[in-house]
């Protein structure tokens, strides 16, 4: 990378200073790129998933991944930026301490009188995220 940044002193104008550089830092850039697809190919053929574990995870923390969707869902149903942000984050301070996300959020006036318990519910729905993944795999053909 050093060479690359040192070789921009000449950025408007094209000598041969810059000729002795790209000799060296394209051709090495090809054998860099090469040598990061194989590494990242290695990984992914020895790559396990374990579906379990990633749904125990994603639930030891009690719902907080679902706060930026709650935010969202807020703003669309009236409220400020601001005050939403400021009712997710109260919220995910009393589930970061123990309570349950989805239960504090429930019991909070403030988003009951904007979402019932149906829409509460669809937000803290897992295939939300995963809602895409057939249409990926179709596209690399997996």
């Amino acid at each position: 990378v050093i060479p690359a940044l040192e070789n921009i002193v000449s950025w408007h104008e094209r000598d041969l200073t810059n000729s002795s550089v790209e000799r060296i830092i394209i051709p090495d850039s090809f054998l860099l790129a090469d040598y990061l697809l194989n590494t990242f190919a290695r990984v992914v053929e020895g790559l396990l998933v374990y579906p379990e574990n990633m749904r125990r995870n994603l639930e030891q923390m009690g719902g907080l991944v679902f706060s930026e969707r709650i935010m969202l869902k807020l703003v669309e149903k009236g409220l400020s930026r601001e005050d939403a942000y400021v009712i997710v984050q109260e919220n995910a301070a009393k589930a970061w301490a123990g309570e349950n996300f989805k239960d504090a959020l429930a019991s909070d006036t403030r988003v009951a009188s904007k979402l019932n318990k149906n829409e509460l519910a669809e937000i803290f729905d897992y295939k939300h995220h995963v809602r895409n993944v057939d249409v990926i795999f179709d596209r690399l053909g997996l």
